[in-house]
């Protein structure tokens, strides 16, 4: 099924990287499984919200010690179909939640990439997340965001933040990706499979390679500005 690309013309030349992709409709895939291959249940959407969210909180606890009150929101929004905003409003349009200006912002909004990551994908976590999959904005996130060669059984969203160190999906296999409003740094996503979309609308991005991705919905990079100059193509 061909993808229809939204909005790119304006911005391809500034990729640094041609998309060479083919967009093709993908066979079914399996999602997550635990170390045993066993298949991994979610949570009702419905029901046990609260005590799916003390779990999270728990168990990230014991992987990555003390939790910033972003991270803390995040945990407890995972769990529900929610869009979490860890800033001091959920307006997107809100100077409190541009980010660029995410150097001035306080340390209470950081999230760490390593935390997302696990978030995402580890058997540990992944029973507790929404099948809608994981989505905050407002955040300054701390490392870069590696999900490189792992296979995600739910979206990732992540909306007007800043992820200076980039974010790394190559290889991987995913439901769909949204970076909207985003300043990032590089992002990699060579040779990756997107059953949804990937859109990169608004932000403010760094090196962006997506060579031979797959993508089974829309690229829409409307609004997009891409940093960098060197191009690759096939």
């Amino acid at each position: 099924m061909k993808a229809s690309l939204v909005g790119c013309a304006t911005t391809v030349a500034a990729l640094t990287a041609i998309v060479v992709a083919t967009f093709a409709l993908g066979e079914n895939r399996t999602c997550a499984q635990s170390a045993t291959g066993a298949s991994i249940q979610t949570v009702a959407p419905d029901g046990g919200a609260a005590e799916a969210a003390a779990a999270l909180a728990r168990l990230a606890r014991a992987n990555f010690g003390e939790l910033s009150e972003a991270e803390v929101k995040l945990l407890h929004a995972a769990p529900r179909r929610a869009l979490v905003w860890v800033g001091p409003n959920s307006d997107a349009d809100s100077p409190a939640n541009d980010p660029s200006h995410a150097a001035k912002w306080l340390p209470t909004r950081t999230i760490r990439a390593a935390l997302i990551g696990w978030l995402t994908a580890d058997p540990q976590a992944r029973p507790y997340v929404h099948p809608s999959g994981v989505g905050f904005g407002g955040a300054l996130i701390t490392g870069r965001i590696d999900i490189s060669y792992l296979t995600l059984s739910s979206p990732l969203t992540i909306m007007s933040s800043a992820i200076p160190q980039g974010v790394d999906f190559s290889f991987a296999h995913l439901r769909g990706i949204d970076l909207s409003r985003d300043v990032t740094g590089p992002i990699m996503g060579d040779r990756s499979t997107v059953e949804g979309d990937l859109i990169l609308t608004g932000g403010n991005y760094g090196p962006t390679s997506l060579f031979r991705i797959v993508i089974d919905g829309s690229l829409d990079c409307s609004g997009g500005q891409f940093r960098g100059a060197t191009t690759r193509s096939q």
